[in-house]
């Protein structure tokens, strides 16, 4: 629990099979996976918007969004940067269209990180799910996840080498899972080192 590690691997060493595989979408290995109990989550780099729900269902989802308050999906979309839409919440249609027509690839994929702080899962796996961010955006993302998930488990594959840092330059994931000919290993983040020029 509160572990971060970040996948690196070339393309198609196997780092999304690998993420779906813990998820239980990848059935085509072997093996034994053990995930903790409670709520895990995927986020892909395609946001899953179903279309015919309306945007409290959408950050509700998969669950029905009745049940829940609007107060606290409200606060999950405001946490996602996504608040001038709280107003629509009931709405099926945003401007006529479907969400899923209507919001931008970095609008879907702050909609989705308002799932999961809606959610709170406790193993959360990031599939280039802030691949539509732009890379200030992208640090944004992951500071909201740490503020609001720092007791999960986080695995997560990026187009980047290397892990996003955070303002203060630190590493927002301890680990690296390296992904060389089918062979995964487990190696720390090692802190990157800068050098600063004086004028």
């Amino acid at each position: 629990p509160g572990r971060w590690a970040y996948v690196r691997g070339q393309n198609g060493a196997g780092k999304s099979c690998l993420l779906k595989a813990v998820m239980g979408l990848w059935p085509y290995g072997e093996g034994l996976i053990t995930r903790p109990a409670g709520t895990a989550l995927f986020a892909g780099q395609e946001p899953d918007i179903p279309e015919r729900l309306t945007l409290k269902e959408l950050v509700t989802y998969p669950d029905l969004g009745e049940r829940y308050d609007d107060l606290a999906v409200a606060a999950a979309l405001g946490e996602a940067g996504l608040a001038r839409f709280v107003p629509q919440l009931g709405a099926v249609l945003c401007a006529g269209k479907p969400w899923s027509q209507t919001l931008s690839g970095g609008q879907k994929q702050r909609l989705v990180l308002a799932r999961i702080l809606f959610h709170r899962p406790v193993l959360l796996l990031l599939d280039e799910a802030c691949s539509a961010l732009d890379p200030e955006a992208v640090v944004d993302f992951h500071r909201i996840l740490r503020e609001h998930l720092a007791a999960s488990t986080v695995l997560s594959v990026m187009h980047d080498p290397e892990p996003p840092l955070d303002p203060d330059g630190r590493p927002f994931y301890a680990d690296l899972v390296v992904i060389e000919e089918g062979v995964a290993r487990l190696e720390p983040v090692e802190p990157r080192r800068f050098r600063f020029a004086a004028e």
